[in-house]
């Protein structure tokens, strides 16, 4: 029996078949494009991202073909905070307007005055920021007028994908608690929210839990991918929740931070975690269990962005071979908000900047600085998620691109000061939507036993004498300090941002 899994990712769209034992058999992989119409504005286009999984799932199903093995279900994993508008031929109205979509800021910081958004917040998890599709759609109904009107529903990418598969509208709970606009107390889509955003409940898709497997799938679907008979579809869930799950941060006293293009650190519990600030997200994993935390944006993609300005083409841990990274960056603290910034401040208009710069310091300098600023992000939203819940923290797993450098990892693992452990398993999500899926078909009773499936990876331990809490306070401080001459000059360089 072979398993297939898929990432709707926002730069790559990523499928894996997995064996009996979430042993990866194959995988397979196509880049997405972005597009940038206006200042502020992020999109992708269903119709590629639809074009673009296809050719995954036809390329996987083929050789599962070949093998002569059977497909037991196809699973799915997504990015969330997506909004697409549809019409009532349920044709696209708009391109999907991404998570880092910034348009709607005006709204955001209208329902962060008068006190509606952190009212939303609390009923919904999902913190006050243009991310969110709640304001993406205020956005519509107040600028994009005749769209608005125009919609028969709002939804998302895993939506629409899911359309394609079964010709029906449905979202799983995990996505449903990312838009804002559900609550993670009642399990229903909130009345506040919906009020607020002008639309109800007839505007959004119906529903289900992330275990939730639909059987029935659209001729059109099975012709794309080259299936000669219905599967099981299992709804799956966000690829946040599932980066945890599938990263062996099931156990009470474990985090998990991922560092891809961008980033995150989460928990998970029995309980939604609500800050009174609303500094961190609680979004769903399945009927019993939450995930809390905060996702930043400057992750890999301001890794990249030093690389690339200081040309330096090397693997980190190529370019430090036979050196100490921690001989390297002294007096300096680099705040790497080069794309605004979400947890813990969601602040869009958050600037980047360095401190401490000097003629005596080098591009190494400034490189290791700028990964230790990532790990201080990650830190800030720790601190933060450690007030709300009373488990102590007492271990990391970590996942994504991050953990291809063993030094960016004991500088993480040195800044948070707890033992962190690569998970084995490779891509988070889409080892979780695994365990989801075999948890839907009844391969596994609950998620406990998914443990048996995890392989033990690589170790770090924190070294004890580290610069971390002096540096650390000091880029709490900067940011404090230098909070509204940031938002200056942000208002300055607003023509560069999405360049």
């Amino acid at each position: 029996m072979r398993y297939i899994c898929v990432d709707i990712g926002t730069t790559t769209i990523k499928g894996i078949v997995y064996d009996e034992k979430g042993i990866i058999v194959n995988e397979s992989y196509r880049n997405s494009n972005l597009v940038k119409p206006e200042n502020g504005f992020m999109e992708q286009e269903p119709d590629s991202i639809k074009w673009n999984l296809s050719s995954v799932l036809k390329e996987l199903v083929s050789k599962i073909h070949i093998e002569r093995e059977e497909l037991g279900f196809i699973s799915l994993s997504a990015y969330m905070h997506s909004l697409v508008a549809v019409d009532k031929e349920n044709k696209a109205l708009t391109n999907v307007m991404l998570w880092n979509d910034r348009r709607s800021q005006e709204f955001v910081e209208i329902a962060k005055k008068d006190g509606k958004g952190l009212e939303i917040y609390k009923k919904t998890g999902t913190p006050v920021h243009p991310m969110s599709p709640l304001y993406k759609i205020i956005y519509l109904r107040e600028k994009e007028r005749e769209i608005f009107e125009k919609s028969k529903l709002f939804v998302g990418i895993k939506e629409i994908i899911l359309h394609w598969m079964t010709g029906e509208w449905v979202v799983d709970e995990s996505i449903a608690s990312a838009t804002g606009m559900y609550n993670i107390h009642d399990r229903k889509w909130e009345k506040t929210a919906l009020d607020y955003a002008g639309i109800t409940e007839e505007n959004l898709p119906k529903v289900f839990s992330t275990t939730h497997v639909m059987d029935v799938l659209t001729d059109k679907f099975k012709k794309d991918i080259g299936l000669e008979k219905d599967i099981p579809i299992v709804l799956g869930a966000s690829d946040g929740c599932l980066a945890n799950l599938g990263s062996h941060g099931l156990n009470k006293g474990t985090a998990v931070s991922t560092v891809g293009t961008s980033g995150a650190l989460r928990v998970v519990t029995d309980h939604p975690l609500i800050d009174e600030d609303g500094a961190i997200f609680s979004y769903i994993l399945n009927d019993e269990l939450y995930v809390s935390g905060g996702a930043i944006n400057n992750g890999g993609i301001f890794y990249e962005w030093i690389r690339k300005n200081l040309k330096m083409e090397k693997h980190l841990d190529e370019i430090f071979d036979g050196l100490n990274p921690e001989d390297y960056g002294n007096g300096i603290v680099f705040l790497p908000f080069i794309s605004g910034e979400r947890a813990p401040y969601w602040d869009a208009k958050l600037k980047a900047s360095i401190l401490g710069l000097s003629h005596g310091h080098c591009s190494k300098d400034i490189l290791i600085a700028g990964i230790r600023g990532v790990s201080f992000c990650l830190r800030d939203v720790f601190e933060v998620l450690l007030k709300a819940t009373d488990t102590k923290i007492n271990e990391f797993y970590v996942n994504g691109g991050f953990t291809n450098s063993d030094i960016w990892v004991q500088s993480f693992c040195n800044i948070v000061d707890r033992p962190v452990f690569v998970t084995e398993q490779g891509d988070g999500p889409l080892f979780g939507a695994f365990l989801l899926g075999i948890l839907a078909i009844g391969k596994i009773n609950n998620l406990d036993e998914a443990k048996d499936y995890f392989i033990s990876g690589k170790e770090f331990l924190p070294i004890k004498k580290y610069r971390r809490d002096k540096e650390f306070d000091i880029y709490k401080r900067a940011i404090a300090q230098n909070r509204s001459l940031l938002h200056e000059l942000a208002d300055l360089s607003s023509s560069v941002d999405d360049k």
